[in-house]
C-alpha cells in the first residue's frame, strides 16, 4: 500500500518543514508533497537546503513527473497530481489563486485518488485560508488530516480555520506531528 504526506504552510513553515524532514529516517517509506507558499525565485534554493538536511531525495515538483515513494516534492505554482497506473505532477501556470503554490489546488487533485493508498494531509502555521477547502474535502473522502495547534504555529490562521473547517481533524503541536509523521511512514 502506498502512502502520502500532503504538507501545506505558509509564514513560519520553512523552519517547520525542515525540522520534519530532518527528523526522517532513511528507511522512512511515504512520499511527501509540500506547498509552501513562497515565491517562485525561492523555491529552487529552499529544495535544495531541504535536499542537504534531509536522509531522502528532495526535488521540486516538474511537470509530467512520476511520484515516487520515498521521495518529497516541493510544488511551485499550481501542482496537482494526476492518478491513473501512476501519479504524476501536472504543474502549471494557471493560477486562481492568490497563493504560490496553491495548498488547495494539491490537496483537492488528491481527492479522488484510490483508497488503496494511504494519505494524510497537514496544515501547518500560515497566514489565510489556503488549504482548508482542500482538507476538509480529503477529510470528507476518509483521509486523516491534521492542524497544528496555537502551541507550536508561528501564525495561527490557516491551521485554526483548518481545526475550525472540520470536525474529524487532529490537532498536534509540530512536535507532535512530527511523531505522527513518523509513525506513518514507519
Amino acid at each position: 500500500m502506498r502512502k502520502l504526506i500532503l504538507i501545506g504552510s505558509s509564514t513560519g513553515g520553512p523552519g517547520h518543514i525542515e525540522k520534519i524532514l530532518s527528523s526522517l529516517p532513511k528507511d522512512f517509506d511515504a512520499t511527501i508533497i509540500i506547498a509552501q507558499h513562497m515565491g517562485d525565485e525561492y523555491l529552487p534554493s529552499f529544495a535544495t537546503r531541504l535536499d542537504r538536511e534531509s536522509k531522502l531525495k528532495v526535488s521540486l515538483a516538474e511537470n509530467g513527473q512520476e511520484i515516487k515513494s520515498s521521495h518529497i516534492y516541493i510544488c511551485t505554482k499550481k501542482s496537482e497530481i494526476q492518478y491513473g497506473k501512476t501519479m504524476n505532477f501536472i504543474v502549471s501556470e494557471n493560477m486562481q489563486s492568490n497563493y504560490n503554490p496553491s495548498i488547495n489546488a494539491l490537496f483537492d487533485s488528491a481527492v479522488n485518488i484510490d483508497s488503496s493508498c494511504e494519505i494524510l494531509a497537514i496544515i501547518l502555521t500560515g497566514i489565510g485560508d489556503d488549504g482548508v477547502k482542500g482538507i476538509k474535502n480529503l477529510s470528507g473522502s476518509g483521509r486523516e488530516t491534521i492542524a497544528e495547534s496555537h502551541k507550536s504555529a508561528v501564525v495561527y490562521g490557516m491551521p485554526k480555520r483548518a481545526a475550525e473547517a472540520v470536525k474529524e481533524i487532529k490537532v498536534l503541536s509540530l512536535d507532535e506531528i512530527i511523531n505522527y509523521i513518523n509513525k506513518f511512514g514507519a
